[in-house]
């Protein structure tokens, strides 16, 4: 294991203002998997229960704001079977069904009650479990399966991945979408990059990761898409400008030029620091 650098103090999760911010971390790596992760870990338990404690109030609706993960993703999905059955695990409040062309059929999986209803009565997902450890317990598989913005809330990514290729069919896809710790903005931050502030993101893939993982597991990378998830010109050097202050001047001015008492880092949304990755599943 190797210590990439201290992530700030946060006393937000999942949108939610707690009384006390959380301990200090730090972003430390595996040098065998290349795994990047948050040191030392919450335990599931702990982390299940704070999400739960969330209201629909907490969360900002998944489709606000543009979303090229999405619109991709679905393309890939119906180049390869315009009648496809697709898992969301983590579907939220059901956003991605927005984007499926006709024909492609949405399920999902949530663990939060309020925007699991949500995602069924205003998007037709049908709900098949709550939580992603289930996925060994389903009846059935799917041609497809995508998992966004949830890899980077599991301990064990890896063992995600193949809980994900369980509920896919042979010669189906997985599809994941997340940050990617080998962008150059998030290797220029390092632990102070603004993907790690959030507690709830506790490990961080790359595209090395993902080669790694598929080989272990049996699997094909079909292909890789690094992305910007708001990619506007105009945002590009006012962003990058912003974090360059975040990381060279010292906290205290900061905390004065900015008329706020938090350290947490400015989101960079243009930099290229995502990627989605599809995996397939042997015949």
């Amino acid at each position: 294991m190797r210590r990439i650098g201290a992530i700030p103090q946060s006393s937000e999760f999942a949108g939610r203002l707690l009384d006390e911010p959380f301990a200090p971390t730090d972003l430390c790596r595996c040098q065998e998997c290349l795994l990047a992760f948050r040191w030392p870990l919450m335990d599931k338990a702990e982390l299940d229960a704070l999400y739960r404690a969330g209201t629909t109030e907490n969360w900002s609706p998944a489709s606000a704001g543009p979303r090229p993960d999405w619109d991709l993703a679905a393309a890939w999905v119906a180049e390869s079977n315009p009648r496809a059955d697709v898992l969301d695990v983590g579907c939220f409040d059901g956003g991605f069904a927005e984007r499926l062309p006709t024909g492609l059929r949405p399920f999902g999986v949530e663990i939060h009650r309020e925007a699991a209803r949500h995602a069924a009565e205003h998007h037709g997902v049908e709900m098949v479990a709550d939580d992603f450890a289930d996925l060994g317990n389903l009846e059935r598989t799917f041609d497809a399966v995508v998992a966004f913005d949830l890899i980077e809330h599991v301990h064990d990514p890896r063992e995600l991945v193949a809980s994900l290729i369980e509920a896919t069919a042979p010669g189906g896809s997985v599809i994941v979408g997340t940050g990617n710790v080998d962008a150059p903005t998030w290797r220029f931050e390092r632990g102070r990059y603004w993907y790690c502030w959030y507690p709830e993101h506790i490990a961080f893939i790359s595209p090395r990761w993902a080669h790694r993982a598929a080989a272990s597991l049996g699997l094909e990378v079909v292909r890789i898409q690094k992305f910007a998830r708001n990619p506007v010109r105009r945002r590009v050097l006012v962003e990058a400008a912003h974090n360059l202050a975040f990381l060279l001047l010292p906290q205290s001015l900061l905390r004065r030029l900015r008329r706020s008492p938090s350290d947490n880092p400015p989101i960079w949304a243009s930099s290229r620091d995502h990627v989605l990755v599809e995996f397939r599943r042997p015949s």
